[in-house]
């Protein structure tokens, strides 16, 4: 499949106006949830509270609806493979609105493209932050067909202006790559989440075990030196397989379940261990 995947990204936002046009006469699109103005959309990312607003990014094929449009893996079984007869192709970008009141949404221009000439295809799921410096950051995983969710993600950030309306890839991405694991290949290392607790930074990344359908808890916890949320890591601390209820991940922390299971192990949170210090 022969793809202009630059054209895709330069189109993108006139092709979100032009089909919400067509979305909004749908009798049966939902209106008390929120919704993207159209196409399809997929996990929302990034919520963060900054300067009076709710801000929320989404998943999202700027040029598709159909069934599986902005799944990564581009084909049901899971894997990156252009050949597949089922391959779906397109990019995917991060949806943009913004609340008062987490009721009443305002739909932003598109936030975060990927940088189609690194080879970036897909903006994958992740989180905002604000730097030490006062940056806005968008740190999420990339996908492209040299960073497969199967075993070659890398995770990448964005830097956003004060007001969150516009954004720009790092310079130096990626922020982390393959050889944080040294020469054990990583299914699905995905979805960062970055937090500070006690004057450091930590990351949290999920990933799948070898041989296993259900993702590990929370592996690894990653502390990163100041100044930044990214900057140097140290080893990776390893947290235990599912299922592991209130499991230590690192001192001070621990999970009380397990984010991606099925019920009844589903649902886990990490939070801070009963009579923890700091970390």
């Amino acid at each position: 499949m022969s793809e202009d995947l630059q054209k895709l990204a330069e189109t993108a936002e006139s092709a979100i106006l032009a089909a919400a046009a067509i979305a909004e006469r749908d009798a049966g699109r939902p209106l008390y949830h929120f919704r993207a103005p159209a196409q399809w959309m997929d996990d929302p990312n990034g919520i963060i509270f900054h300067e009076g607003m709710y801000h929320m990014m989404y998943s999202l094929n700027p040029h598709s609806a159909e069934h599986r449009a902005g799944m990564v893996y581009k084909t049901a079984v899971r894997v990156w493979d252009m050949h597949s007869k089922d391959w779906t192709g397109g990019i995917t970008v991060w949806g943009h609105a913004r609340s008062k009141d987490l009721v009443h949404w305002e739909h932003l221009p598109i936030a975060v493209y990927p940088s189609i000439g690194k080879g970036e295809h897909f903006v994958w799921f992740g989180c905002t932050v604000i730097n030490d410096e006062g940056v806005p950051m968008a740190i999420y995983t990339a996908i492209g067909p040299e960073m497969r969710p199967e075993d070659s993600a890398e995770q990448w950030a964005a830097l956003g202006s004060p007001d969150l309306m516009t954004w720009r890839p790092l310079p130096s991405n990626p922020l982390l790559t393959g050889s944080a694991h040294g020469a054990t290949v990583i299914g699905e290392w995905r979805d960062p989440f970055v937090f500070k607790e006690a004057g450091r930074t930590f990351m949290v990344l999920g990933d799948a075990a070898a041989g296993n359908r259900w993702w590990r808890c929370m592996k690894p916890l990653i502390p990163v030196s100041p100044p930044g949320p990214i900057a140097a890591l140290s080893s990776p601390i390893p947290a235990p397989p599912c299922p592991a209820p209130n499991a230590p991940i690192s001192s001070g922390w621990e999970t009380n379940g397990c984010c991606w299971c099925p019920p009844p192990r589903g649902g886990g949170v990490l939070r801070r261990r009963a009579g923890s210090g700091t970390v």
